[in-house]
């Protein structure tokens, strides 16, 4: 198997995915995805539908590691879990606003939540697609054969953050990894799979270029390409990195966010904020607890944001002026 590397080629990327496509319902998840390659088709979908294509849930803001990329050391909000019926109550809601995939994941390691296997299975039991981004520590045979017996199918990424090819390099950018432990996970992740005959979900390993493994890139890719089915190097979320201070990062030139059209973010408490970016929720358009996703999506404070967005008035938004994403 030969996997994609993929840097910006999101068109690429989804035609690869063809080989997942074993009947009709294979075929439409794959078109699902195009939804989400093109911004311009987002944001018409956005205008039509009144819903956002996805959510972005924060199961959890805690970690077990401690990168030096991350944000999280400079997070002043509570950490905490996500409440079991409050998430109920949103996937409830997203199915009924035609929501197509849920982000199990923010600022967080989604496999530290108690009850992260029942989110998985209800998630699929509504419908929905799943991407899940993890650093890969907490999985284990056990672990994955409940995944792999979730329904899951190709509408389904999951994410490994491998930041590093050498065991060196991995566990001094991600401190607190074993790095064995982690290609050992994924590689009976690939097997596991292939045994059961499994249509999903999609593997990847993603690593956010930055100084301290640049020098790694290629051999990553070399590497991870002959064994999962994508391989990321990520430049989208570096500005993002940097405004934290936590490790130099390389630079990237300004481009225009469709996030705005596409993803509604929530943190663990119900709180929707505008986006990653946003870590303390300094931008808060209300919690799910109190209402609903088309409320809030609809309201005021939201599409005075994607006003602003369509007519380049990045200055007049705190976030987004220092945003590179």
């Amino acid at each position: 198997m030969k996997g994609t590397v993929m840097k910006n080629g999101w068109i690429g990327y989804a035609m690869e995915e063809l080989k997942f496509v074993r009947s009709f319902s294979d075929f439409l998840n794959l078109c699902d995805k195009f939804w989400f390659a093109s911004p311009v088709i987002v944001k018409w979908a956005c205008r039509l539908r009144k819903a956002p294509l996805c959510l972005q849930i924060e199961v959890t803001n805690k970690c077990n590691i401690n990168c030096i990329c991350c944000s999280r050391d400079v997070m002043k909000r509570e950490t905490g879990y996500m409440d079991y019926d409050l998430f109920r109550k949103i996937i409830d809601d997203a199915a009924d606003c035609g929501v197509k995939r849920v982000h199990l994941y923010l600022h967080g390691e989604p496999f530290l939540h108690p009850r992260i296997m029942e989110m998985i299975r209800y998630t699929k039991r509504q419908g929905l697609g799943i991407t899940l981004a993890t650093n890969g520590t907490l999985l284990d045979k056990s672990r994955i054969a409940e995944i792999l017996q979730a329904e899951v199918n190709n509408a389904d990424h999951l994410m490994f953050s491998v930041l590093g090819y050498s065991k060196a390099v991995h566990e001094r950018v991600m401190r607190g990894v074993k790095h064995e432990n982690v290609l050992e996970n994924i590689h009976d992740f690939v097997e596991m799979r292939k045994e059961r005959r499994i249509n999903g979900p999609v593997l990847e390993t993603v690593m956010y270029l930055m100084p301290e493994n640049k020098e790694e890139e290629f051999s990553f890719a070399r590497y991870w390409r002959n064994v999962v089915d994508h391989v990321r190097q990520v430049g989208e979320i570096k500005q993002q990195f940097s405004q934290y201070g936590n490790s130099e990062v390389l630079p990237q030139r300004k481009v225009s966010c469709k996030n705005v059209w596409e993803r509604m973010t929530i943190f663990w408490n119900g709180d929707v904020t505008l986006c990653i970016a946003d870590l303390d929720g300094e931008c808060n358009f209300g919690n799910l607890r109190d209402s609903g996703i088309r409320e809030i999506w609809n309201s005021p404070a939201m599409l005075d944001i994607r006003e602003k967005h369509e007519a380049k008035q990045f200055e007049s938004l705190v976030l987004c002026s220092k945003c590179d994403w």
